[in-house]
Parts: structure tokens; sequence; C-alpha cells
């Protein structure tokens, strides 16, 4: 038998290498398809590092509904400004607009009944407890 020096190739190379030079050896004749199994080649890898600390995003969300679609946007508005100039004066969290919607309820026939929105206050921070603790005063 011919010798293999394997000395410029990857553990996986070998491995794959290693699978291929098997399978004739498997295959002598005709079996049962359950005792004819290819063979199976299984590879696990595990690496760990330390990381900065993770960013923390909460969001807050006001909902807000009425007969008229202009007092419900105009509502939503006052309530999305007074929470972000509350936000952003905390030391440490980022606050942003989010998303913003309106949308009509509407009864079996279609026809408008009423109005709905909602809008969201996005709070970022490193800082987990102050964030919370922010997020629990608004």
């Amino acid at each position: 038998m011919p010798k293999i020096v394997f000395s410029r190739f990857s553990p996986l190379a070998i491995c794959l290498a290693a699978s291929l030079m098997t399978t004739p050896a498997l295959s002598h004749g005709p079996h049962d398809e359950k005792e004819h199994r290819a063979p199976r080649l299984s590879l696990q890898a595990q690496a760990a590092s330390e990381v900065q600390q993770d960013t923390v995003t909460i969001t807050l969300a006001a909902e807000v509904e009425g007969q008229d679609q202009a007092d419900v946007a105009r509502r939503l508005t006052e309530q999305l400004n007074r929470t972000l100039e509350a936000a952003r004066g905390e030391k440490g969290v980022e606050a942003r607009n989010g998303a913003y919607r309106l949308w009509p309820n509407t009864d079996r026939d279609g026809k408008i009944t009423a109005w709905r929105g909602r809008a969201e206050v996005l709070l970022e921070s490193k800082d987990l407890p102050a964030a919370a603790a922010l997020a629990s005063r608004l």
C-alpha cells in the first residue's frame, strides 16, 4: 500500500480524505438497505472570547384611539414629544423615535368607525440599570 503524507493539509481535508478512502470498503456486495449505510462525517468546533458589554434596547409604546384622525395624530405626537423630552435628559441613555403608525378601525361594511395610533420611543444604553430605571419612570 502506498504511503500517504498529509503534512500540508488541514485537519478537515484529512478527515474528508479518510472518509472517502473508507467508502469502497463498505460496499463489498449487495446488502439489505438497513445494513448498507454510507459513512458519515461529523465535525464540531467551539470558540470563546471576551466581548464588550452588550447594548440594551428598550421599546416604549403609546397607543391612542379616537373618532378623528387628526386628533389621534395630535395626541399621539404630544405624548411622543413629552416622553422624548423626559428621556433625553438621562445621562448614559440614548432616546430616539421608533415606529409611528395611524390606522382606521372599520366595521363589517368597511366604514371607518374610529382611528387608532401607536408611537414608539427607543431607549439604548450599555448601562442596563440606568435604562431600566428610566423606562420605569417613563
